[in-house]
Formats: structure tokens, C-alpha cells, sequence
């Protein structure tokens, strides 16, 4: 059962990749699963901010300490520490 199928009743996964595409596993895994992906690795910062108003993110994941999540205010950021 992928990602999608089994959580689509509850919610939605936005991903918004802020690299470039590696080439990993990991990444065509997460581009094909999720729902809405978006490669926003070339992006200026307001128009990152602009796209997760738009798409009505209201809780962002991240591992880093400085990211795109900062930058809207709609957003609440849960930091994932490894």
C-alpha cells in the first residue's frame, strides 16, 4: 500500500523538494508516491513562501535548520532532528 493510499482519508502530503533531483531511489520514490510533489530547489524564497499559501500548507516537516517553512506565515514548523 503506497503513501497515498493509506493516508488519503486524513490528510494530504505536500513534498516540496529544496535540492535538485539526485538521481537516488529515495527521491523517484517520494516524487512517484506522494500526491503533490514540487521541485522548488530553483526557486527564489517569496515564491516558495507564495506556493505553500497557495497550496494552504498549515504544518511543515523539516530536517534543516534554515528553510523555505520560515518564510510563510500560514505555517508551523515541526523540525525533525537527526
Amino acid at each position: 500500500m503506497s503513501t497515498r493510499e493509506s493516508c488519503a482519508c486524513r490528510l494530504q502530503i505536500f513534498c516540496y523538494a529544496l535540492s535538485p533531483p539526485d538521481g537516488s531511489e529515495w527521491r523517484a520514490r517520494i516524487e512517484a508516491e506522494v500526491e503533490h510533489f514540487t521541485d522548488v530547489s530553483a526557486w527564489p524564497i517569496p515564491d516558495i513562501a507564495a506556493r505553500l499559501s497557495a497550496d494552504q500548507i498549515q504544518v511543515g516537516f523539516d530536517d534543516r535548520p534554515l528553510c523555505m517553512w520560515h518564510f510563510s506565515k500560514r505555517v508551523d514548523l515541526v523540525q525533525i532532528v537527526v
